[in-house]
């Protein structure tokens, strides 16, 4: 009796893994206007006060702060093709080509950036450049500072 039952919800799973996707729903305009509005609000809150620069920020907190809930949050992300984390993560790399742009931080250490910028680490920090820009920080520093040598030599 249990090899017929384990036969049984194997094929269910096998049924379920492969079956095809249902269709997403059409786009309803209301639905798309409400959730450009909600990204909006968000974005303005977490560069306006700067929130990306807490690294215990969470999704939850986002969500009371723009008056939702995070799972519905989650979904106005994940349209946009973003996870919470990779959205933040924008907020910080362009931090830390701000810091590295501004001549008062040429000699700050990686971690020190990182950390100014909301990253938990400097490892963190230069996954999230390599990933969207493809080049590590200590690249970008010199970048920065062989251009920075060009304008002071003109």
């Amino acid at each position: 009796m249990a090899k017929r039952k384990s036969r049984k919800s194997d094929r269910w799973l096998l049924k379920h893994i492969f079956a095809p996707k249902p269709e997403r729903q059409k786009s309803n305009p209301e639905r798309a206007r409400r959730e450009e509005e909600l990204f909006l609000r968000m974005d303005r809150i977490i560069a306006s006060e700067g929130l990306y620069l807490n690294k215990n920020l969470s999704l939850a907190m986002i969500a009371r702060e723009v008056g939702t809930n995070r799972t519905y949050l989650s979904a106005v992300l994940r349209n946009r093709d973003f996870t919470f984390s990779s959205y933040l993560g924008s907020f910080r790399v362009q931090r830390v080509l701000q810091l590295l742009a501004d001549p008062a931080f040429t000699g700050v250490d990686a971690a020190d950036i990182a950390e100014m910028s909301g990253f938990m680490s400097d490892r963190t920090m230069n996954y999230y450049l390599t990933a969207t820009m493809g080049v590590t920080f200590s690249s970008i520093r010199r970048r920065t500072e062989l251009m920075a040598g060009d304008k002071s030599s003109k």
